[in-house]
């Protein structure tokens, strides 16, 4: 099959899935609940169609798998949501099952987020081009510096300039589509990244980090094990939650399971617990900053075995070899 036609494929097979699963919307909980599970279950095996031996094979296997951990996702939270929001116009329902949304994962917070404002998101929409560009030259440079017989860089200057070109090109990227989409359509969009370097904590990076995902664990995890009362059993919760998908993410997309995804968000999720109270302010929070960021860097070759089985099509991201086998 080829990739073309099986992206096709999966991306119209997840469509039928929503639009089987919008009736049941307006059946008893039980229906509703069993149907959700019903769509996670059939939608996460879906990116196996796509030939892992193609070019370009893994990579869309990855975004595939988004797309279907998401849907999967967004069929729990209308579940769960149910009694707040009852059942969607099917049009409404289908734009936000079907096409993949990166801000709204939640039914019931969708639309969050501030109004356009030109004086405010033009120049955002500029910085954030400028941060994706400076993301492209440098992930460009660090490429062809460590290749080989460019010089004995050692594993971590190898790694770190890549680490910065990753995080520019998501956080440029999101603050530009996201003020472009507030700006074209006139409609509140939530901010993807809150600029995440700037965190005091690894609690305060996460909350900074990836927010729509953020209000669905919020919104589905977070408040319904009594966030208030056992804030750490919620915590501890949504990080596994999180480790699960990203580990499954990177199984489906590079055909192989290496627990790299756990292990990040487990140590990670363990230093978000633990610094979940704490708002340093004055110069600790100058401290804080720097320990959090080492704390970021120095877990990060976890998070990276996992992508770079899925660049190998185009480049090796560690030519000098990898900290992890």
């Amino acid at each position: 099959m080829a990739l073309a036609e099986g992206l096709g494929l999966v991306y119209g097979l997840s469509l039928l899935l929503a639009l089987a699963y919008y009736p049941l919307l307006g059946r008893s909980p039980r229906l509703r609940l069993w149907g959700a599970l019903a769509v996670l279950a059939l939608a996460l095996p879906l990116p196996l169609l796509i030939p892992v031996e193609a070019v370009g094979g893994r990579l869309a296997r990855l975004f595939l798998a988004i797309h279907c951990a998401v849907l999967g996702g967004k069929a729990l939270d209308l579940h769960l949501g149910f009694a707040s929001h009852g059942r969607p116009p099917l049009g409404a329902y289908l734009r936000w099952t079907g096409l993949y949304h990166p801000w709204d994962h939640c039914y019931r917070r969708r639309d969050e987020g501030p109004l356009p404002e030109l004086r405010r998101d033009g120049p955002r929409i500029a910085l954030g081009c400028l941060e994706t560009a400076l993301g492209v030259a440098l992930l460009g440079w660090s490429i062809q510096r460590t290749a080989p017989g460019a010089g004995p860089l050692g594993f971590w200057g190898d790694h770190l300039p890549k680490v910065l070109a990753a995080y520019l090109l998501l956080n440029g990227s999101a603050r530009a589509l996201c003020s472009a989409r507030r700006l074209l359509s006139g409609r509140r969009t939530r901010v993807a990244f809150r600029d995440p370097a700037l965190a005091s904590t690894p609690a305060d990076f996460w909350r900074r980090w990836n927010t729509p995902v953020n209000v669905w664990l919020s919104a589905n995890v977070w408040q319904r094990l009594s966030a208030k009362t056992h804030p750490l059993r919620a915590s501890l919760a949504a990080f596994a939650i999180s480790a699960l998908g990203h580990e499954y993410m990177f199984a489906i997309a590079s055909g192989q399971l290496t627990g790299y995804q756990l292990a990040f968000f487990g140590v990670q999720g363990l230093g978000a617990t633990l610094t979940l109270r704490l708002r340093p302010r004055g110069w600790r929070r100058a401290l804080a900053w720097a320990a959090t960021l080492g704390f970021g860097l120095l877990t990060s070759p976890l998070f990276f075995a996992s992508a770079a089985p899925l660049l190998a099509d185009w480049f090796v991201l560690y030519p000098q070899g990898g900290l992890l086998p």
